[in-house]
């Protein structure tokens, strides 16, 4: 009996210690992932997919977390098919553990959504996105900032699609749920308002996307500086829509 409780025990610490490592793979891979290798990210994050599944098998979060991962790594890498294949398989998971109302499922849908639109299939992607936004709603309520995410992305399939009345409706979500939350100048109300400038410049309403596009500027240049990249495009998006020397 002794023994066998020893053996147990011993199984056990095996488990934790291999855990540990592939969350350490995981740490790795975010890391990679951060500095924009993405190659090294996604090896890491393999070595962690495979010690979780010989832990614990498919049904397991940990195992899902590790698609999910890899589904974000091949995504920045351009590899849509993969990232596709990994975000469905989180979601299957993800589906079978927690239900729908869950924040990962959401994710999970959020993600496959993002590889999608990236993939050119934007049926899928508005799909996706919808069910992402619905699972938000009831989860946190409308003024949230992953709702807002929700939207944002939703329009900009949506904007792909060229059914640009539905993309600015999602677009001015986005940006009322932002300014409700962060009050201040903040990168995603500028994000938001220069979305919704490049449609409203694209069917035509020139006064309307000078607008939004000179509230992007403001805002860039106080969050990032006069001399940053995005404050330089909203500049230059100024000049062109109001014909002046800005």
């Amino acid at each position: 009996m002794m023994m066998m409780m020893m053996m147990m025990i011993a199984d056990s610490a095996d488990i934790i210690e291999d855990s540990a490592v592939a969350a350490d793979y995981d740490a790795i891979g975010n890391s990679y992932c951060d500095d924009q290798l993405y190659d090294e990210a996604t090896e890491y994050y393999k070595k962690a997919l495979k010690i979780r599944q010989n832990l614990f098998g498919m049904a397991h979060s940990d195992v899902a977390n590790s698609y999910f991962n890899l589904g974000i790594s091949y995504d920045n890498n351009e590899n849509y098919e993969e990232a596709i294949e990994c975000d469905e398989k989180a979601l299957k998971i993800r589906l079978k553990l927690f239900g729908i109302a869950h924040s990962d499922v959401a994710s999970s849908y959020f993600n496959l959504g993002i590889s999608y639109d990236n993939n050119e299939n934007y049926n899928k992607a508005i799909e996706c996105h919808e069910k992402a936004l619905q699972i938000r709603l009831k989860l946190f309520g409308a003024t949230n900032d992953d709702v807002a995410r929700s939207y944002d992305n939703l329009g900009l399939a949506y904007q792909n699609k060229e059914l640009y009345p539905q993309a600015i409706k999602c677009h001015e979500m986005a940006l009322k749920i932002r300014k409700e939350i962060f009050k201040d100048a903040n990168e995603d109300i500028g994000r938001s308002c220069s979305y919704l400038g490049d449609i409203f410049q694209k069917i035509g309403e020139t006064s309307t996307a000078c607008k939004y596009f000179q509230d992007t500027w403001k805002i860039y240049s106080i969050v990032w500086g006069e001399w940053d990249e995005d404050v330089g495009y909203a500049k230059a998006k100024v000049r062109e829509l109001s014909g002046s020397t800005v």
